[in-house]
């Protein structure tokens, strides 16, 4: 095999990792055998290639970001703590599949939630880490986005982990202003660009896929 050019797969996170710019048969053969893979992520110098390889996938250019400290909030922060996994079970569920997947990241990492009442409504966790880096993933149930409940899951989560000298991973969409102004708020930094293709049934209102966070970064 080789390793400059190749792909790698998880089929638990639906993710597909090209590195390099591998042969077609490769990245053929690699979405036979998960047919469940919802996103891969390729260098953006490759996406040309990629983008005549995945005939009607979707190509969103994504900008990774670092966080090394957090600015002073500006306002009072909503409390959040540690989600127990009893109460994942007790989550709504609704069309993007929140609790599914909280059910998924909890087998891999704590998940922060920031409640309204007794009611876990917003969610962060990381989706992959290495040593010193975790990658950010942020959910919120629908009637409670655009409060800041995720800003706070995030500014809370990642207090805890730099503190553990482990740096949050931002990965957002060029066209989703939303989230790189929530990046920004929070004091993440853009260090890299990176080309994200998904499948048409990917919605937007999915969870950022985890990003393949390289061994020379940790």
């Amino acid at each position: 095999e080789d390793a400059e050019n190749c792909v790698r797969c998880d089929n638990e996170t639906s993710l597909i990792v090209a590195l390099g710019l591998p042969p077609r048969t490769i990245v053929a053969r690699a979405l036979a055998c998960y047919p469940n893979a919802e996103t891969l992520i390729a260098n953006p110098e490759h996406a040309n290639a990629f983008a005549a390889i995945l005939e009607g996938w979707e190509y969103h250019p994504t900008r990774v970001h670092i966080l090394d400290r957090l600015p002073r909030p500006s306002s009072r922060v909503q409390e959040c703590r540690w989600l127990r996994k009893e109460e994942i079970l007790g989550v709504e569920n609704g069309p993007e599949l929140v609790r599914d997947n909280l059910l998924v990241a909890s087998r891999r990492s704590r998940i922060a939630a920031a409640f309204v009442g007794r009611q876990p409504v917003s969610f962060c966790f990381a989706s992959s880490h290495t040593k010193s880096f975790w990658n950010v993933s942020v959910e919120t149930l629908e009637p409670y986005r655009r409060k800041g409940l995720g800003t706070a899951c995030v500014r809370w989560m990642a207090e805890r982990r730099l503190a553990r000298r482990m740096r949050p991973v931002w990965g957002a969409a060029e066209s989703n202003t939303g989230s790189l102004a929530m990046a920004a708020s929070l004091g993440f930094v853009p260090v890299d660009l990176i080309a994200v293709f998904r499948r048409p049934r990917y919605t937007e209102n999915a969870s950022v896929p985890p990003l393949h966070l390289r061994p020379d970064l940790s």
